[in-house]
């Protein structure tokens, strides 16, 4: 899933409709883990950053913060209402 191997500071786009259609599109800012500090340590949701919203209520916001679940998002994916529109590239210093 593309959502498994996401990265800070990737871009996706998200759309769903419940009676309208929305598509947000994000920065992912800071990934949200559960039960830190123990075996069952766990990628649970990430941050990011709204840098397009066509939802009435929040047009006139961006940019906002906002914290999605991976279950959520991994749901998306699956409908096929998930893409990633650009990857980070992280530059490693360490592989030079």
């Amino acid at each position: 899933m593309v959502i498994d191997s996401a990265q800070t500071g990737d871009i996706i786009e998200i759309k769903w409709s419940t009676g309208y259609s929305r598509t947000i599109q994000m920065i992912l800012i800071n990934p949200i883990y559960s039960d830190i500090g123990t075996v069952n340590q766990r990628l649970a949701g990430w941050t990011s950053k709204a840098i397009y919203d066509d939802g009435s209520a929040q047009a006139n916001k961006v940019p906002y913060t906002i914290t999605y679940e991976l279950k959520w998002l991994k749901l998306c994916e699956r409908q096929g209402n998930l893409k990633m529109i650009s990857e980070a590239h992280v530059k490693d210093e360490a592989n030079k």
